[in-house]
């Protein structure tokens, strides 16, 4: 089991790949899998490999190193059909804001930290219009998403 904001390196990084199918890790601070907020993936940088996560890994640092060493971003990874994703991420800590960040990012899903538990987004994304009409759709968009999870959390779904 995952301690609360437990500290590593890569290696650590990896092993919790491996054995939890996914991770995230700020090689600046060492934090792995924070504890509270919400991962967010930055749009653009996600990977798609196939095969060996350490083979993978070194090539997708190298291409994010700026970034990665800045303390902001995290390396995040997961497995999924054999296919390993890897992508860089932000931890933010507001739900709402986390939603519309994820929407305007055209992401499937964010991560909820505390809970350890995907939030889905909206397969119907808007791809048209100035970038206020984007954001005012992703506000609306993540007012359902909360109204929706508000329920699930009263009828006892989630916690």
């Amino acid at each position: 089991m995952n301690e609360k904001n437990q500290r590593g390196n890569l290696a650590i990084f990896l092993e919790n790949v491996a054995k939890n199918g996914g991770c995230s890790y700020n090689p600046t601070t060492g934090v792995i899998n924070p504890d509270k907020g919400y991962m967010v993936s930055v749009k653009g940088a996600e990977k798609i490999f196939e095969g060996n996560l350490q083979d993978s890994i070194g090539e997708y640092y190298a291409d994010y190193f700026e970034k990665l060493n800045s303390g902001k971003y995290f390396l995040g990874a997961w497995v999924n059909k054999g296919v390993t994703y890897l992508d860089l991420s932000v931890n933010v800590l507001n739900e709402n804001e986390a939603i519309i960040q994820g929407i305007l990012n055209q992401q499937k899903a964010i991560w909820n930290c505390g809970l350890r538990a995907e939030i889905n987004l909206p397969m119907k994304k808007q791809s048209c219009g100035t970038e206020y009409q984007k954001r005012t759709f992703a506000v609306l968009q993540a007012q359902r998403i909360q109204e929706h999870l508000a329920w699930k959390r009263r009828a006892g779904y989630v916690s």
